[in-house]
C-alpha cells in the first residue's frame, strides 16, 4: 500500500498491494480482522515494533499493517524514519493531506514518500518450530559432515606431500651418488686425456675441470675451411646437451629441420631393470619425421667419407628380432627365440657387413655374442668380441660377476682412443665397461687437440644416458635407417642369402704355432685339423676362468664343480670334435665333458693368419 506521509501521524494511505492483511493488535498471535484490497484507503495513526523486529502500522479504525518496501526491505522502524522520509525531497509522491487552511495560489504541494504496506506473516505454530529445528540440526549434520570429508582431503594431501618429500629425498641420495661417480670417471679421463698439457692452457683447463671460454673464432682469409674442420670446430665449440635441450635428440652437429620425433611405442618403465638409467629416461621408442630422416642420412653418410677410422659398437637391439634381448621394447619381443645358435643375420648385420666390405668400417666392438655379424660376412679378425662368444672356446660368455679377457679390453680402449668416428647401434649404454668405446671419442671432441675426432653418431628406437653426447642422434629402426644410407652412399642396398662357410674343408695349413701364437715368417706351418674326432685342446691363452660361467669353470680350473647335479672333476681343457652343424654355421666340440662351438668363419680366418690367435689347436699338432 503507498501512504501519503503528513508532517505529523495521522497519515492518508492507498492500497497498491492485491491483499493487505488487517489484523486486531500490533502481536505475532493476534488475531486477523480482515483484509484491505487494492484501491481501499485507509488512515495511519500510529507504529509499533514488535519483538521480532518486524514494524506495524495501526490504522485509524484500529487494524494493524505492516509497512515494507516493494522489494521487501523494511521502511519504518521508529519514528524517525518518518522524518528521513519526509526530507527525502523529489524522491517522494505529492501529498494528499486534509487541508488545515488554504494554501497560498502560487504554492506546490511538497512531495511524499511512497510505502508498500504487506501483509504481515501468519503466526507460526509450534508444529512449524519443531520443523525448522529438525531441519536445522540436518543442516548441521551435512556442514559437520561435509568438515569431516574436507579433513580427510586435507589428511591424504599431507600424506602425498610426505611421500613426495621421501621420494625426493631418496632421488637426491643417489643423484650425488651418481653425479660422485660420473665425476671421478671424468676426473679420471681428464687426467689421461691432458696428459703433458700444461695447467693454464685451455686444453688442460677444460679437461679438468676449470672455468674455461672458448676463444671467438675468426674466419680465415680465403677460401672457407673444409667440411671436417666446420663439423671439429662446431663439436669443440659445442656442450654436451641436457636431456630437455631442444637438439638432445638430434646431435651436436645436427644442422637440418628439427621437427618433434614421433613415439612409436609408450612406456613409463625403464629400459632394463638390471643397468643404470636416470630418472627421466624410459623404454619408450621414437621414430625421427621423414624430412628428419633423410637430412641425417645424408650427414652421417657425409662424416663416414670423412672419417679416417670407423668403428661400430652394437648391442642386443640389432639382433633383437631373430635372437631375443633382455631390454623392453615395443618393436621386439622381450626374452629369447628358440635356439639362439641358430640364429641367421638381419638386414643390419648384412648392412654393416657390407660397410666392412667397402673399407668404410675399420673394427666392430660386439657386445652380443650370436656371431651374426660373422654370419653376415664381416671378418673375424674386425670383430671384438669384449663379451665373450657362443662360437670362440677360449672366450665364453662372460658373466656380470666375471671380468673381460685382457687382450680384448686392451684391443677395445685402443679402438676407443683412436677412433675418428663411432657408429653405436643397438644398445642402451646403461654403464657397461664396453659403453667408453661410445662415450670416449664424443669426450675427445672437446680437447684441444690439432685434429679431433669426428665423434659418435647413435642409431637408436629408445633414448639413452649418453644421447647428449652424440655428434648426431637418429631415431628409428636399424634396418631402415641403414638401407636409407647405402642407397645414399651408391651402395647395394639389397643382398643375397647370408654367407654359408664350406663345412667339407676342414683340415687346413695355418701360420700358427702348437700353442695358438703366430709365427715368424719362413717358420713352417702347422696342419689345423677339425675333422670329426679330431683331438683338440683349449689353447692356454682363454678367458674361462675369468668368465665364471659354471658350466665351464672345471677348464683350466683347480677343483670339481657341480654340473647338472653332479660332481665334475677339473682338466686341463682336453677334447674332441663332435661334428660340424652347417646350418649354425659352426663345429661342436666336447671340452672335458662340456659342448662348446667354434664358427666356421675361424677356419678362414686362421688361413690368412688374420687373427691374433687361435681359440683351439690339435692335442698332437702336424706340420708341414
Amino acid at each position: 500500500m503507498s501512504a501519503t506521509v503528513h508532517a505529523a501521524l495521522p497519515l492518508r494511505a492507498s492500497v497498491i498491494a492485491k491483499l493487505v492483511a488487517r489484523r486486531e493488535g500490533p502481536l505475532a498471535d493476534s488475531r486477523k480482522l480482515d483484509a484491505a484490497r487494492m484501491g481501499d484507503v485507509m488512515e495511519i495513526v500510529d507504529l509499533h515494533r514488535t519483538a521480532s523486529g518486524t514494524t506495524r502500522a495501526k490504522a485509524a479504525d484500529g487494524a494493524w499493517v505492516t509497512a515494507t518496501t516493494r522489494d521487501g526491505k523494511q521502511l519504518l522502524h521508529t519514528h524517525s524514519d518518518l522524518d528521513q522520509i519526509l526530507n527525502a525531497g523529489g524522491k517522494t509522491r505529492l501529498p494528499e493531506r486534509k487541508p488545515e487552511c488554504k494554501p497560498e495560489p502560487d504554492s506546490e504541494p511538497e512531495p511524499e514518500p511512497e510505502l508498500e504496506l504487506e501483509p504481515e506473516p501468519e503466526p507460526e505454530t509450534k508444529l512449524e518450530g519443531s520443523l525448522d529445528a529438525a531441519a536445522l540440526l540436518e543442516k548441521i549434520a551435512a556442514d559437520q559432515e561435509r568438515m569431516r570429508l574436507h579433513a580427510e582431503k586435507i589428511a591424504a594431501t599431507q600424506e602425498r606431500v610426505r611421500a613426495t618429500q621421501e621420494q625426493a629425498q631418496e632421488f637426491f641420495g643417489k643423484w650425488d651418488s651418481v653425479k660422485e661417480r660420473f665425476q671421478n670417471a671424468l676426473d679420471d679421463f681428464a687426467e689421461r686425456a691432458a696428459g703433458g698439457a700444461a695447467k693454464g692452457t685451455p686444453a688442460a683447463d677444460r679437461l679438468l675441470g676449470s672455468q674455461y671460454t672458448p676463444p671467438v673464432r675468426k674466419k680465415p682469409a680465403g677460401p672457407p675451411a673444409d667440411k671436417r674442420t666446420s663439423v671439429t670446430e662446431m663439436l669443440r665449440d659445442t656442450p654436451f646437451f641436457e636431456h630437455d635441450h631442444e637438439l638432445f635428440m638430434h646431435g651436436r652437429a645436427y644442422t637440418g629441420p628439427i621437427h618433434k620425433a614421433k613415439t612409436t611405442w609408450k612406456s613409463s618403465d625403464k629400459p632394463r631393470n638390471d643397468h643404470y638409467a636416470p630418472d627421466w629416461l624410459t623404454a619408450s621408442e621414437f621414430e625421427d619425421a621423414p624430412e628428419v630422416t633423410q637430412y641425417k642420412v645424408r650427414e652421417l653418410a657425409a662424416l663416414l667419407r670423412l672419417s679416417r677410422k670407423t668403428v661400430l659398437y652394437t648391442g642386443a637391439g640389432i639382433s633383437a628380432a631373430v635372437v631375443g634381448q633382455s631390454a623392453r621394447s615395443g618393436l621386439n619381443k622381450q626374452g629369447w627365440m628358440g635356439t639362439p645358435s641358430m640364429a641367421q643375420p638381419t638386414y643390419t648385420h648384412q648392412a654393416l657387413a657390407a660397410l666392412c666390405e667397402q673399407g668404410l668400417v675399420h673394427e666392430w666392438v660386439q657386445q652380443n655374442h650370436d656371431g651374426l655379424p660373422q654370419k653376415a660376412g664381416c671378418p673375424q679378425e674386425k670383430i671384438n668380441e669384449i663379451h665373450g662368444s657362443w662360437f670362440d672356446p677360449s672366450n665364453p660368455v662372460v658373466k656380470f660377476s666375471g671380468a673381460l679377457d685382457p687382450k680384448l679390453y686392451a684391443r677395445m680402449t685402443e679402438a676407443a682412443d683412436t677412433a675418428d668416428l663411432v657408429i653405436v647401434l643397438g644398445t642402451s649404454l646403461g654403464g657397461l665397461a664396453a659403453d667408453s668405446t661410445a662415450t670416449r671419442p664424443a669426450l675427445r671432441t672437446l680437447t684441444e687437440d690439432e685434429d679431433p675426432p669426428l665423434g659418435s653418431v647413435m642409431i637408436n628406437l629408445q633414448q639413452t644416458p649418453s644421447d647428449g653426447m652424440m655428434s648426431l642422434r637418429m631415431f628409428g629402426t636399424s634396418d631402415s635407417l641403414l638401407k636409407k644410407l647405402l642407397a645414399e652412399m651408391g651402395l647395394p642396398s639389397r643382398f643375397k642369402t647370408p654367407v654359408r662357410f664350406p663345412s667339407c674343408e676342414r683340415r687346413v695349413l695355418v701360420p700358427y704355432d702348437k700353442d695358438g701364437q703366430p709365427i715368424a715368417e719362413g717358420q713352417p706351418r702347422m696342419w689345423w685339423d677339425l675333422r670329426d674326432r679330431a683331438q683338440v685342446r683349449v689353447c692356454p691363452e682363454n678367458n674361462i676362468q675369468r668368465s665364471n660361467q659354471t658350466a665351464f669353470m672345471h677348464i683350466g680350473g683347480k677343483d670339481r664343480v657341480n654340473k647338472h647335479g653332479r660332481k665334475v672333476k677339473a682338466g686341463p681343457g682336453n677334447g674332441v670334435v663332435l661334428k660340424c652343424e652347417a646350418r649354425a654355421c659352426c663345429i661342436e666340440l666336447d671340452i672335458e665333458a662340456a659342448t662348446m662351438k667354434l664358427g666356421l668363419w675361424w677356419l678362414d680366418a686362421a688361413q690368412r693368419g688374420a687373427v691374433q690367435r687361435l681359440p683351439i689347436v690339435n692335442q698332437q699338432p702336424e706340420f708341414e
